[in-house]
């Protein structure tokens, strides 16, 4: 947390824009996982306001989507996860789109919005399969069971097949 600080105020005191979402984002992220969720927010907020780069902000939208989901608003998470993966299918760099995928899909079952969760998540699933990403498939295919369960509560409401793969999981 102190280096993260002290880079922040750094990036600050030099003026330089990329810097500054930069050390924000990171400290953000840093603060989010110490449970400081609100003042984590502050600075990806700051981050997302700051950052001219489409990776990064896809990057800050991730960790906002995880910090919303972690104060109990899946409707932000769930906006925060598509804004990321609306601006990776831009980059073409499949495996992060994958990622933002499933993200996305474990956000829409979180809503209860299940046929585009498994949509999400079975465009993610074919991209780590394509690129032989057994550890990115195995946390989509827990996202797949997760919506497979859910949809199973309510008989009918979505057909997970096996062959889709029926299993998945949440996006780092």
């Amino acid at each position: 947390m102190a280096v993260w600080r002290t880079a922040d105020d750094a990036a600050d005191a030099g003026g330089q824009p990329d810097a500054r979402a930069l050390t924000s984002w990171r400290l953000g992220t840093a603060l989010a996982r110490t449970g400081a969720l609100d003042e984590a927010t502050v600075h990806l907020e700051r981050s997302l306001g700051l950052s001219d780069d489409p990776s990064g902000q896809a990057s800050v939208h991730q960790s906002l989507a995880w910090v919303r989901e972690q104060q109990g608003d899946d409707h932000a998470a769930l906006h925060h996860a598509t804004s990321a993966l609306e601006v990776l299918r831009t980059l073409g760099v499949p495996m992060r789109e994958a990622h933002a995928l499933n993200q996305a899909g474990w956000y829409a079952a979180r809503v209860d919005d299940l046929e585009p969760a498994q949509r999400f998540c079975a465009e993610a699933l074919e991209i780590t399969r394509r690129h032989d990403d057994r550890d990115a498939e195995a946390r989509v295919l827990d996202s797949l069971g997760y919506i497979a369960h859910l949809a199973g509560a309510d008989r009918g409401r979505l057909a997970v097949s096996s062959s889709s793969g029926a299993r998945a999981s949440r996006a780092a």
